[in-house]
């Protein structure tokens, strides 16, 4: 199977996009109502229907977007070949792992914006004008978090970044603030225009209300899914870690970065959500850790196995769905 995803032909592509359309039929098939994260600004509108039908399409098209983009972004930095499509395979089949995720979900949008996050970090030594990749990528994380409040936590990797690629001018810090702040101030002009400050003002307080209740509440697969993941990612990190002095400059630098993202992005999602749908912000860094692991591996046996385990497993999680 790792053999199969090494290469880049048209079809690898459509065996890819035809395993998350079969992982989407079912939520096209019942069109559930999402749940709506608590910590936000922005709330999605509820649709039923014929609208729920075409948002759910349209989920399901970013979706696939967001994994050519992460795939894109994983062989333009080395983590795996420049005609691989691993990131891609990975991507799509942790983003349908459990059994919510494929669906019409805020969480669809954030992690598009993560990927175009991640792809500004790891621009930040090519540009002459570092202030305004710094600007640029602290607004994409200011607009995700009126999706998602706790994002603007994430914050702390975009200064991580700037320490690891050595873009220490403080003007880079104080564009990152501004480009974080800038959403959040026309939000709080539209609040005080209608008179709705304690609105405003209360969902900042969930910044500090800490709910990790919902990791209680999965279905015995959904656990099973879900362990077999953190086991990938696990050995992943671990094997990227023990090899970053094996790296060239760049490779090493945006593998630190993705290693600092996954910890405060598991940190934000395990702490802050309400739903197990904001485990679905964990997808991007873990994908690109796991598909460079999988790049490097010379034993793809036990490797093929898993994958072919989880395949299986995540096919019954969503079916299922129309038994019950």
């Amino acid at each position: 199977m790792l053999h199969y995803f090494q290469s880049a032909y048209l079809s690898r592509y459509i065996v890819v996009f035809a395993l998350a359309l079969i992982y989407w039929v079912p939520t096209f098939i019942i069109l559930p109502e999402f749940s709506q994260d608590f910590n936000s600004f922005i709330v999605l509108p509820v649709f039923r229907g014929k609208a729920l039908l075409f948002f759910t399409a349209l989920a399901f098209a970013t979706s696939l977007l967001t994994a050519l983009i992460a795939n894109q972004i994983a062989s333009d930095s080395g983590f795996i070949g420049r005609v691989s499509t691993v990131g891609l395979f990975v991507f799509v089949l942790f983003s349908s792992s459990l059994a919510s995720f494929p669906n019409y979900s805020a969480f669809i949008l954030i992690n598009l914006m993560f990927v175009l996050f991640i792809r500004l970090l790891f621009l930040i030594p090519e540009s002459n004008t570092q202030i305004f990749l710094s600007f640029n990528a602290a607004l994409i994380l200011g607009v995700s978090s009126l999706l998602f409040l706790p994002v603007v936590y994430l914050i702390v990797v975009l200064w991580i970044a700037l320490v690891i690629h050595r873009a220490g001018n403080p003007r880079n810090y104080i564009a990152s603030v501004i480009g974080l702040l800038t959403p959040f101030l026309f939000t709080f002009i539209w609040f005080f225009w209608f008179d709705r400050l304690d609105e405003f003002v209360f969902a900042f307080e969930s910044l500090l209300l800490i709910n990790p209740g919902y990791l209680l509440s999965f279905q015995v697969l959904n656990y099973t899914i879900l362990f077999i993941i953190m086991i990938l990612t696990l050995i992943s990190t671990l094997r990227a870690t023990a090899k970053l002095t094996e790296k060239n400059i760049n490779q090493r630098r945006n593998l630190m970065i993705i290693l600092y993202f996954l910890l405060f992005v598991t940190t934000v999602a395990v702490l802050f959500g309400s739903y197990e749908t904001a485990l679905l912000i964990l997808c991007i860094p873990s994908a690109l850790l796991v598909s460079h692991s999988l790049q490097e591996t010379k034993k793809a046996r036990p490797f093929n196995m898993v994958l072919i385990t989880l395949i299986v497993l995540v096919l019954i999680n969503h079916y299922l769905k129309l038994l019950i």
